[in-house]
């Protein structure tokens, strides 16, 4: 690479050696662009660095303050602890309730929710019980006054409530979850959920207040979704994220009454065109035919067609056969009573559509035994290439013994 003048092009800023450089430079450079620096980094163990920086925050206004709301004048014991533990984090209040927001309506007097302030809602803390449980058409009027205020105000709203999602212990405090999802959604207003796990004990141990500081530094852009769902459980502050699951042992799994039935898991796609609704089906294993093998597959190579069929550019039928994945490797568990070139324990590759599943159904004449010195991911690499190669020069170039160019 070094022969080619575009190795040289970074010489005028510090590359004088290599057009690339090390993550303690990313991270000069990215806080020098208005980021945060390089929050982490994760090295591949060749020369690629996975790099994760978020646009640095805006420093927070010297005095912090947030709207109040609660049920009555009074607020009771509970929200008597939540505003101690905001005024000892040093927050500055306005008590408000539904009653005197109603009251204010548009009428934008000191009644109102103050333009540009978030609003700390501990209405689920009533004693009564949960805000939406046995909802009257009144009190949901009141709701819709708040969410229009907060909208009109551009105020966020972080709603106190119990758990529901983590050690769900009274569902009645699970409809306000569904709900701050569709106002978020329908009206823009960044309405965020911290669900207590012990409201009644309101010995929160500082959570309110941390969790608050960060929705206040929430980032506004347009393509970035700020943080809007916590839960404290235990005294650890928890957030909704994607989490590993033990697919092998999700695969064993019988079905009730069916002992011994293999179960197979292939991926499909509700709706062709919509990456994100890739899914794993679980299925029963087929019956084998004569001449067929069954592979347990270790590895499946992914390729631009893949990601064509994903994206709905290919949908024909004929095209996309049994379904995404056009080549991989395994080991063969089973095979059909006419089955000569291989046996149970080899390691093969395979050629043949709906290669991305846990265990495939293939001709033998699709199969090739792999050498031991390669690997299940080398092995899933080459039928397409190989493939593609042969068809070119046998196929369509004609090539024959005794040719030459």
């Amino acid at each position: 690479m070094g022969v080619l003048p575009g190795w040289w092009l970074g010489a005028a800023d510090g590359r004088g050696t290599e057009p690339y450089v090390d993550s303690q430079r990313w991270d000069a450079e990215l806080r020098a662009a208005g980021f945060a620096g390089t929050e982490a980094v994760a090295y591949d163990g060749y020369l690629n660095n996975n790099i994760v920086a978020t646009p640095a925050r805006p420093q927070p206004p010297p005095a912090k303050r947030v709207t109040l709301l609660h049920s009555d004048s009074a607020g009771g014991a509970v929200v008597d602890t939540v505003r101690a533990q905001l005024e000892h984090a040093g927050y500055q209040i306005d008590l408000r309730t539904l009653d005197t927001i109603i009251a204010a309506g548009n009428n934008h007097n000191e009644l109102s929710l103050p333009p540009g302030q978030d609003v700390l809602a501990t209405l689920d803390l009533d004693p009564a019980g949960p805000f939406f449980h046995e909802l009257t058409e009144a009190r949901f009027a009141h709701f819709q006054e708040l969410v229009r205020q907060a909208r009109d105000r551009r105020c966020g709203v972080l709603w106190l409530t119990g758990a529901s999602q983590v050690g769900c212990t009274d569902p009645r405090f699970a409809p306000v979850i569904g709900m701050a999802r569709v106002v978020r959604t329908e009206t823009g207003v960044d309405f965020a959920t911290l669900e207590l796990d012990d409201i009644r004990g309101g010995d929160f141990g500082g959570v309110v207040p941390a969790v608050l500081a960060e929705f206040h530094h929430r980032l506004a852009e347009e393509d970035v979704t700020p943080e809007a769902e916590w839960a404290c459980v235990r005294g650890r502050v928890l957030i909704g994220r994607y989490h590993f699951i033990d697919v092998p042992g999700g695969i064993r799994e019988k079905k009730d009454g069916e002992e011994g039935t293999e179960t197979v898991l292939k991926l499909e796609q509700h709706r062709s065109g919509l990456v994100d609704t890739l899914f794993w089906e679980r299925a029963e294993a087929e019956a084998l035919r004569e001449h067929e093998v069954r592979v347990d597959v270790r590895a499946v190579g992914l390729n631009f067609k893949d990601v064509l069929v994903s994206l709905g550019v290919i949908a024909e039928p004929y095209s996309i056969g049994r379904g995404m994945g056009y080549e991989c490797s395994g080991v063969v568990t089973a095979v059909g009573s006419g089955v000569r070139d291989h046996c149970v324990g080899d390691r093969v590759l395979a050629c043949s559509s709906g290669s991305f599943t846990s265990s495939l159904r293939v001709s033998e004449t699709l199969c090739a035994k792999m050498p031991d010195s390669m690997t299940f991911e080398e092995g899933a690499t080459l039928p397409a290439v190989y493939c593609t190669a042969i068809y070119c020069l046998l196929d369509a170039g004609r090539l024959s013994k005794g040719m030459v160019s």
